[in-house]
């Protein structure tokens, strides 16, 4: 029997059997039959099929991950699109630029440093939140501002932008000090193994 059936057909039989026990205890006419085949056959059409095995079984499939070099690259084609798309003049458009400017360099410098994040999964998810959620959803909600409303949506654009700069900047500080420190124990290392005086000002 096909298993994807057989629960159809086990309650068909169970509506059944209490049918006949209703008519043998009550009595449910003439035509009790025919009201027993017709519930039973709408249990049936009603019941739940039963899922193949390997379809409960199967794990759901993870979700494409995005690496760093990609989010890097999507984060300057947004930064390009609204350098184009939005209008502005003189000092404003010029401090607009810098701002978008320095974030990108700064995810692209934390970004060329991303082994040192391995480590520190808390600081990695906050750098792929900021890449790839925070950024492009404050980036999309100034390309939907009216073009009149450009000079004041801006400001707050770049109020957004300096939040997400301060946050992606203690991650880069973070490394940067790691990088030194992993430098001070490579020197300690190597006038150890070759025994090397330091002089009392170093």
């Amino acid at each position: 029997m096909n298993s994807k059936y057989s629960i159809k057909i086990i309650v068909a039989l169970v509506v059944f059997v209490a049918v006949v026990v209703a008519h043998a205890a009550v009595g449910l006419g003439s035509l009790w039959i025919i009201t027993a085949g017709a519930l039973a056959g709408v249990a049936g059409i009603l019941a739940p099929e039963r899922q193949p095995q390997e379809a409960l079984e199967a794990p759901p499939k993870p979700s494409a991950v995005v690496s760093p070099v990609e989010s890097l690259q999507e984060m300057r084609t947004r930064t390009k699109r609204l350098k184009q798309s939005i209008k502005l003049s003189g000092e404003q458009r010029q401090e607009f630029f810098a701002d978008l400017d320095h974030f990108f360099r700064t995810c692209r410098d934390v970004v060329q440093e991303w082994d040192h994040l391995a480590a520190d999964s808390l600081q990695e998810e906050k750098v792929r939140r900021i890449m790839d959620i925070y950024f492009p959803e404050t980036c999309r909600i100034l390309e939907e501002m009216p073009g009149v409303a450009h000079r004041q949506a801006v400001e707050d654009f770049r109020a957004s932008l300096a939040v997400l700069q301060t946050e992606i900047d203690e991650v880069h500080k973070a490394i940067l000090r790691d990088n030194l420190q992993e430098l001070k124990d490579n020197r300690t290392f190597l006038e150890l193994q070759f025994g090397v005086v330091r002089k009392p000002e170093e």
